[in-house]
C-alpha cells in the first residue's frame, strides 16, 4: 500500500472518531510534581513551594485541590494568607489568584483541617479558572506574599510523603526527607573567619508537556562554585556553563523520585528540592495510566497539531507515527 494512501485511510479513521468521540478530559496522574523546602531537619519551621502540572484542569465552582501532608507535618496556625496559588502555561506564575477563608464569586477559598490544605474554586465558574495542562505554583509560609506562619517539619528522620487530589479530579504524590540538613564540613575556616550562608538550591528546568521517552535530559541553574548532588550522589552531573547544570535520568514508567541540591567548598548543603518525574507509557494522552479510547479522541482532535500531550515522538505534530505507538500499546495498563 502506498504512503500516500496509508495517510489517506489514517487521516478518514481519524476524521470518523472525531465525530464519534468528543474531546474528554478525565482524572489524571499529575505531570512532574516537586516541593522545594527552605528546612528539612526534623522539627523545623519549613515553607514550602509545591508545582505539579494538571492535566484536566480546575474549570468548575466549588471544585477543590487537597494538598495531604504525611502525619507528623504540623499545619497549626497556617491561615489563608500564608498560601499563594499561581499557575500559567508556561512557568505557572503568570496568574496569580486572590485568597480567602470562603471561596468568593471571584476568589479562590482555602482552609486546612489536620494535615491537609484544600483550596477550593470560586463560586462563579467563570472566574479563577485553571486550564488543563497549567502548571499550577502553591506557596506556604512565609515565602507567600503576607505568610508569617511556617508549616512544621515531623520530629523523625525519614521518606514522608505529600499527595494531591480533590474533587478537580487529578491525583499525585511525592516524597521529601527529613534529615539533619545544613551541616557542614570543616575544610579549614575561610580566611578572615567565619562561614558564609549556606548555597541557594538550583532550578530545574520544568515544562508543561509530559515525559514519554527514557533517558531524559534534566537542567538547571545553580550559583557559581558549588557541586549538584542527585539522590546523594553527584556522579553523572555535568556543567555547560559554571551557573548551570545537566544530568541523564534513566526513568522508568510512572514515578521516579529526585531528591536535589547543591553542596558548596565548605560541605554546606543548600535546601531540598524534592521531584517526581512521571513517566508515561507512549499513547497515553491523559495521564490515567491506561492507553484506550480517550487517548484516540486526543489525538484524532488534535491531528496535525503540536500537541506535545500526543506528540510520542516528539517531532513537533501529531501524524500517523503517533498514532503508530499509540496503537501499538493499546488497552495496556502501567
Amino acid at each position: 500500500m502506498g504512503k500516500c494512501l496509508k495517510r489517506h485511510l489514517y487521516f478518514f479513521v481519524i476524521t470518523a472518531i472525531i465525530f464519534m468521540l468528543p474531546e474528554i478530559c478525565l482524572s489524571s496522574a499529575l505531570n512532574t510534581l516537586s516541593d522545594r523546602m527552605s528546612r528539612q531537619a526534623p522539627l523545623f519551621s519549613s515553607n514550602h513551594e509545591i508545582k505539579f502540572i494538571t492535566p484536566s484542569g480546575v474549570k468548575e465552582a466549588g471544585l477543590t485541590i487537597s494538598i495531604n501532608f504525611d502525619a507528623g507535618f504540623n499545619l497549626a496556625g497556617i491561615a489563608y494568607d500564608d498560601v499563594d496559588l499561581f499557575h500559567g502555561p508556561a512557568t505557572g506564575f503568570e496568574v496569580a489568584e486572590s485568597l480567602v477563608v470562603m471561596p468568593s464569586i471571584t476568589q479562590w477559598g482555602v482552609s486546612v483541617l489536620g494535615d491537609t490544605l484544600t483550596l477550593t474554586h470560586p463560586t462563579d465558574s467563570a472566574n479563577g479558572d485553571i486550564l488543563p495542562n497549567d502548571m499550577v505554583v502553591v506557596r506556604i509560609g512565609t515565602n507567600a506574599n503576607g505568610g508569617n506562619t511556617q508549616i512544621i517539619n515531623p520530629g523523625t528522620i525519614g521518606s514522608k510523603v505529600i499527595s494531591i487530589n480533590g474533587s478537580f479530579g487529578d491525583f499525585g504524590k511525592l516524597a521529601v526527607a527529613i534529615f539533619r540538613d545544613q551541616i557542614g564540613i570543616n575544610v579549614g575556616e575561610p580566611e578572615g573567619g567565619g562561614f558564609p550562608p549556606p548555597p541557594l538550591a538550583p532550578t530545574l528546568d520544568l515544562g508543561p508537556c509530559p515525559i514519554f521517552r527514557s533517558p531524559k535530559l534534566l537542567s538547571g541553574d545553580k550559583v557559581s562554585g558549588v557541586t549538584i548532588f542527585i539522590n546523594g550522589s553527584s556522579e553523572g552531573v555535568e556543567y555547560p556553563t559554571v551557573i548551570s547544570w545537566t544530568y541523564l535520568a534513566y526513568l522508568n514508567l510512572r514515578s521516579n523520585p529526585y531528591q536535589i541540591y547543591s553542596r558548596d567548598v565548605y560541605g554546606q548543603n543548600s535546601s531540598l528540592l524534592n521531584i517526581d518525574l512521571v513517566r508515561w507509557r507512549v499513547g497515553d494522552t491523559n495521564g490515567n495510566f491506561i492507553v484506550d479510547d480517550f487517548d484516540l479522541a486526543g489525538v484524532a482532535y488534535h491531528w496535525d497539531a503540536d500537541w506535545c500531550f500526543g506528540d510520542f515522538n516528539e517531532d513537533d505534530i501529531v501524524d500517523d507515527f503517533d498514532l503508530s505507538g499509540l496503537a501499538a500499546h493499546w488497552d495496556s495498563i502501567y
